[in-house]
C-alpha cells in the first residue's frame, strides 16, 4: 500500500495510509548478512517497527563521524534534503512513486536569492537519498529498489561550466608554467612533469623518487604505480589498477635530475632518499610522509596561469594537451600506451606489444622547449 504524495506551494507532503492490522511484508534476512552494529536495534522481528528515515540517518551520520570520514559533513548537508520531506516516513514504506514526487520537489527548489539549485547540487541530494535507500535495502526493509524504476528524466543533466570544459593549449604555451621565474621551483617542477609525461594529477603527487629510473636505455623510465588521494589522506591505486611506464623525455630528464641534486635537497635541507615523494607536503610535519594536497595544488595552479598569461583551464586539461600534441606529431598510438592502461577487451591491446626502443624513439619526437639550455635549467635551484 502506497503512501499519499502531494505537492502544494512547492512543498512535499506525504500522508501514510492507515496500518492494516498484518504487519507489512518484509524482507528476511540471509544468514550470511552483516548488519553493522549501530543498527542491529532495528533488526526485523515480528512485532518491530521499522525506523524512521530521520533515526536511520542519524544512525549513518553517527557512523560516519566515529570513522572520520571527510564526507561526513558532505552527506549530513546533502542528506538534509532528503530526511526533510521523508524524515517521519517509516523506512519500508518508501516506493518509487514516492522518490518521483521528492525528485520534482527537489527540482523545484529555489535559493534564498530566487535562483534555482544547480544540477550539481540536486545529483548531490540524490547520491546522499541513494546512500540511504541502499542502506534500507541491506537491512530487508525493502526487497526492491525503488531507485532502479524511476526514469532519468526525473533528474537534471549535470552540464560542465564553460570554464571548465577541456580546453587544449600546445605544449609551448603551457610550458610557460615550468619556465617562469614567477612560478616557485616546486611547482614549475611538477609542471614539467604534467606536460613530458602527461600524467593525472593525483598520479604525479604520488610519485617517489623510487619511481624514476635513470639506468634504462635510450631513455630513462617513470614508473606510475600509485595515486595520491586527498580525501582518503593515502597513497592507492591508479584509476585503471595497472602500472605504466613512460619514458622520461630528455628535456624532462634534465629538470628531474637537476631537481633532485639541487632543488629538492635545499628545499628539505637533505638530500632525497628512494621512498621520498618528488613533490613533498609544504608542512615540515607531513613532507616525510605526504605529497602536496590536490586542494593546495589547484589552488596555485589558477594563480599560476594568470601570472604567465593563461587562461583559465584544469590541471588536467594539460593531460589533454599532452594527448592532443602526440596526436599532431603522428604518435597516438604510444601516447596511449603512456596515457591509458591497455583494454582486455581490444584486440590490438592484447595482441601488441611495443618495444622499449621503439617508446623512446616516439617520445623524442615531443616538442618541449624547456630543459635545453643551462639558462633554463638554473631556474630550477
Amino acid at each position: 500500500m502506497s503512501s499519499a504524495i502531494a505537492i502544494t506551494d512547492g512543498a512535499l507532503s506525504l500522508e501514510a495510509p492507515e496500518r492494516a492490522v498484518q504487519a507489512p511484508k518484509r524482507a528476511s534476512h540471509p544468514a550470511e548478512m552483516v548488519l553493522h552494529p549501530n543498527l542491529k536495534a532495528h533488526l526485523i522481528a515480528p512485532g518491530t517497527e521499522a525506523p524512521t528515515f530521520g533515526a536511520l540517518v542519524e544512525e549513518m551520520l553517527a557512523e560516519d563521524r566515529r570513522a572520520g570520514y571527510r564526507s561526513a559533513d558532505e552527506f549530513r548537508s546533502a542528506v538534509s534534503f532528503f530526511t526533510a520531506a521523508v524524515g517521519g516516513l517509516p523506512v519500508d514504506q518508501l516506493d518509487t512513486p514516492i522518490l518521483s514526487a521528492w525528485a520534482r520537489w527537489a527540482c523545484s527548489r529555489t535559493r534564498a536569492d530566487g535562483e534555482k539549485y544547480s544540477p550539481s547540487r540536486i545529483l548531490g541530494w540524490r547520491w546522499a537519498a541513494r546512500r540511504v535507500v541502499r542502506r534500507v535495502l541491506e537491512l530487508g526493509y525493502l526487497t526492491e529498489d525503488p531507485f532502479a524504476h524511476l526514469p532519468r528524466s526525473a533528474w537534471p543533466t549535470k552540464k560542465l561550466r564553460p570554464e571548465f570544459r577541456p580546453h587544449v593549449e600546445t605544449l609551448p604555451r603551457l610550458s610557460r608554467l615550468a619556465l617562469s621565474e614567477s612560478v616557485d621551483a616546486v611547482s614549475r617542477t611538477f609542471y614539467a612533469v604534467l606536460i613530458a609525461a602527461g600524467v593525472r594529477m593525483g598520479e604525479g603527487l604520488g610519485l617517489q623518487f623510487k619511481d624514476w629510473s635513470r639506468s634504462t636505455r635510450p631513455l630513462g623510465t617513470l614508473h606510475v604505480r600509485r595515486t595520491w588521494n586527498s580525501h582518503t589522506k593515502a597513497v592507492g591505486e591508479t584509476k585503471t589498477g595497472a602500472t605504466r611506464r613512460i619514458p622520461v623525455h630528455p628535456a624532462l630528464a634534465g629538470l628531474l635530475e637537476h631537481w633532485a641534486q639541487r632543488g629538492w635537497r635545499r628545499a628539505h635541507g637533505r638530500a632525497p632518499t628512494k621512498t621520498d615523494f618528488l613533490f613533498p607536503s609544504p608542512q615540515r610535519a607531513k613532507r616525510d610522509h605526504r605529497p602536496r594536497s590536490q586542494s593546495y595544488v589547484q589552488a596555485r595552479f589558477q594563480r599560476h596561469l594568470a601570472l604567465v598569461g593563461l587562461p583559465p583551464m584544469r590541471l588536467h586539461d594539460i593531460r589533454h594537451s599532452f594527448i592532443t600534441a602526440a596526436a599532431e606529431v603522428g604518435i597516438s598510438e604510444a601516447a596511449r600506451l603512456w596515457t591509458h592502461a591497455k583494454s582486455a577487451r581490444s584486440s590490438a591491446d592484447i595482441y601488441s606489444h611495443p618495444g622499449w626502443d621503439w617508446q623512446c624513439a616516439q617520445m623524442r619526437r615531443m616538442r618541449l622547449p624547456f630543459g635545453r639550455s643551462p639558462e633554463q635549467l638554473e631556474l630550477f635551484p
